[in-house]
């Protein structure tokens, strides 16, 4: 798919998949973005719904932003470690690897062999 030019920038560029075709961003900045701001929440011991890094010194409440919490524990770490680019396309692999191991289950739920 897209992952052997990927291996040699992990950390430089996201995977876009039809967002490269189209030459639009579509959700990578925001999705850079909840990654970014979570990780600075969870090392402060922060509230991560509620920011001032916006509407700078007002607060503004988070509850309705797409944050895909599970999604955001495992990226978190991987950010502070590597940045956000490395743990979001971390994200897009695992969601490949994920759809592929549930759909193996799926099938052998329902009995198909080979």
């Amino acid at each position: 798919m897209w992952t052997w030019p990927l291996v040699r920038y992990f950390g430089d560029v996201a995977i876009q998949g039809l967002a490269a075709v189209l030459k639009t961003l579509v959700d990578i900045a925001q999705n850079s973005w909840n990654i970014w701001q979570f990780r600075l929440h969870w090392a402060d011991g922060s509230w991560p719904l509620t920011t001032d890094r916006i509407f700078y010194p007002q607060r503004i409440n988070l509850t309705y932003q797409t944050y895909g919490l599970p999604n955001l524990l495992v990226a978190a770490p991987i950010a502070a470690l590597f940045g956000e680019l490395t743990a979001l396309n971390v994200l897009v692999v695992l969601g490949f690897v994920g759809g592929a191991v549930a759909m193996y289950a799926l099938l052998l739920a329902y009995g198909v062999d080979d």
